[in-house]
This record gives C-alpha cells, structure tokens and sequence, in this order.
C-alpha cells in the first residue's frame, strides 16, 4: 500500500520541507492543516490539499499516515487518532525527538565524546512534565555514570540536573534570541519522514498511543518505538528506576486529564 502523509502544523520549516521534500517510491506528503491561514495558501501554492480547519483535516480520507508537529503535541495526536480513525499506529507525533536530540548533544558535550555514540531518551510530554531516562542512557553501551567518572565527571546528580535544566529551557532561550525555533524541529520532522519514506526501522521517541508501560494506558506520549512505512511498528521497553517511572506516570496522568476535558 502506498503511503500518503497528512501533517499538522508544518508552519514555516514545514512550508520549507514540504516543498522541497522528494517523492520516495510510493511515498507522498499530500494534505497539510496549519492554524496560520497564510501557511494553508502556501501549501495549495506547492500543489497540497490545504485543510481551513483541522475537523475537515482529520475526517478526509486522502492520507493513511498523519504526523502531528504542533504543539501541544501528544494532546493533538491523541485527538488526531480519535477523530481521523485510522489505526493508532499510523497517527504520531514529533514527540521528544527533538528534545532527545538536544539532551544527546548536550551528554556528548559534556563527555567530549561524538553525540551519535550517545544513546539516551527523554521521555513522557513533550513539555514540562517530560523525564530524562538517565537509568537507561548509555555511550555505546557503556553506562551513562561509568562513562562520566571514565571522563573524570563524578558529581553526577549536579550535572544531570544541569544538563536536564539545559535541555529543558534551550527552547525558550531560542525563542527569546529568534523569536521561534523553525531549524531544530526541521531537522527533527525532516528526520521522522525520511524514517517512514525509507521504512528504516529505527527507534525514535514519537508520539504515539501506549498501552500497558509502567501502569500507563490510553494516553499518547513519547516513548521509544520502532518506526517506519507504518508509523508505529511496536514499543521499545526501556529499564527505568523507581523516581523515573513514577515522573512518567505522572507525566501521563496529566495528558490524560487534559484529554478529558475535549468533547471529540
């Protein structure tokens, strides 16, 4: 079956991408619904069905797969997944891979070592209820607090608190300098398309419905899933400590009272 993607909320860098993004085999960006009325005429501009309203988005039937990159972003693909009814697999959202990205950059900073030999997650909302993974997080295999003392780093519990901290408020420390943060999140929209375009496989922190983590059920959040042509292919467990599954739960426990409050 062919892939047809519909995303919500590109904005400028998904104007950007869209316009420019190629067509993989049988794989295309073909519906888009911002809240700007302006980036909807720039998207008809690039030859996409441009949706007014995001009902009218979710109840066509032009696409199979929906990315969400607006914000608040587990909040809108749990009701991306209510009212488009496709299958909770093929409705996700940007989730933490942005958020991920930043907390691997910063880790391999710290450590004077490549980012891409970092292998750790942030995980929950996408916003201020979201936890770092530190019992999981790892330098090519090696234990996240080995690794520190093998780079002389003993403080442990101060710099994860600094860099969680860093990670936490880069958002708003770019906003506060250019006023909004297009390249980051392009980078990481630019990232999970290619990932379903090419049916990699890989393991990102999206968006999506879980069922049955650490006590959580029927609540969208980010936690490592494989991805690819199908959106969510399964769940990736991850070992966290006590403090880190409570904070989750937590974290989940609040998405879903939002979500308990929109009448769908």
């Amino acid at each position: 079956m062919g892939i047809k993607m519909g995303i919500i909320g590109f904005g400028y860098m998904g104007h950007w991408h869209l316009k420019n993004a190629p067509k993989v085999d049988n794989v295309e960006v073909v519906a888009a619904y911002d809240i700007d009325p302006a980036r909807v005429a720039e998207a008809r501009e690039t030859g996409l069905v441009g949706f007014d309203t995001l009902d009218e988005f979710l109840k066509s039937d032009l696409f199979n797969l929906v990315l969400v990159v607006a914000n608040p972003v587990d909040i809108l693909t749990q009701v991306a997944i209510k009212l488009s009814g496709l299958p909770e697999n093929r409705v996700i959202g940007s989730g933490t891979v942005l958020d991920s990205a930043r907390l691997r950059y910063k880790l391999g900073e710290h450590l004077s070592v490549d980012s891409r030999s970092v292998h750790a997650f942030i995980i929950g909302e996408h916003g201020d209820s979201e936890v770092v993974a530190w019992s999981s997080a790892n330098v090519s295999g090696v234990p996240l607090s080995e690794m520190c003392e093998m780079r002389g780093h003993y403080k442990h519990k101060e710099n994860t608190e600094e860099i969680a901290a860093a990670v936490k408020n880069s958002a708003y420390e770019i906003i506060n300098k250019k006023h909004a943060t297009y390249y980051g999140i392009a980078m990481s929209v630019k990232r999970i398309c290619e990932v379903i375009m090419r049916d990699e496989k890989s393991i990102l922190p999206v968006s999506h419905m879980i069922h049955g983590v650490y006590e959580i059920d029927g609540v969208s959040l980010s936690m490592p899933a494989i991805v690819g042509a199908d959106g969510v292919e399964s769940d990736i467990p991850i070992n966290l400590n006590g403090e880190e599954a409570l904070k989750l739960k937590e974290s989940a426990d609040s998405l879903k009272k939002i979500v308990e409050t929109i009448e769908l």
